[in-house]
């Protein structure tokens, strides 16, 4: 399905929306700008170029937006220049790392979890002895830096992760490992 819309009113209110816009810049002669886009299954992906002064969508639709749920090239033409949409089948995926070194170096200092489709998470990591150490509860909250919840530093070693996340598609999947800390 595609369709272009100008008054945002969806056809399908039940489905979750991504969207992705391009801000319009008074544009270069035949410039071309891309953008990669991901379509979920299960939610409406809506493509804009805002404050563009006309915009047509693969040579025929004219509207600010354009309305898409499948996989595919959208173009975007305004003003001798273009707005290529490259947007690709996507699957929810989770990140989580096997180690970390908590040593100010600014690579791999925090247990950072991350993913795609990710809206909220909570996290419990426990030391050797089981003990429960820090919690990180959704996206915008501290990771685990090192230092546990009493304001100590880890050592070095093997920690224990209890991970719970919730998808944009309304999945919560759990997930529980090891990871190793580092100086």
């Amino acid at each position: 399905m595609v369709s272009c819309n100008t008054e945002f009113s969806f056809p399908e209110p039940d489905k979750e929306i991504e969207y992705y816009n391009f801000p319009y810049e008074k544009p270069s002669q035949g410039k071309t700008d891309n953008v990669y886009c991901c379509i979920y299954e299960d939610m409406l992906t809506v493509l804009e170029v805002y404050n563009a002064p006309f915009t047509v969508w693969n040579e025929s639709d004219t509207a600010e937006t354009l309305i898409v749920d499948t996989p595919g090239v959208y173009t975007a033409s305004y003003e001798n220049a273009s707005v290529v949409f490259n947007c690709s089948a996507c699957v929810y995926e989770v990140f989580i790392p096997e180690l970390f070194s908590p040593n100010n170096d600014a690579s791999n200092d925090n247990f950072f979890i991350d993913g795609i489709g990710l809206i909220n998470l909570y996290l419990e990591i426990f030391n050797s002895d089981g003990k429960l150490i820090w919690i990180q509860s959704g996206l915008e909250s501290q990771p685990f830096d090192g230092v546990d919840m009493k304001g100590n530093r880890a050592g070095p070693g093997t920690y224990f992760y209890s991970l719970k996340v919730k998808f944009a598609n309304g999945e919560v999947s759990n997930y529980e490992g090891e990871i190793i800390l580092l100086m």
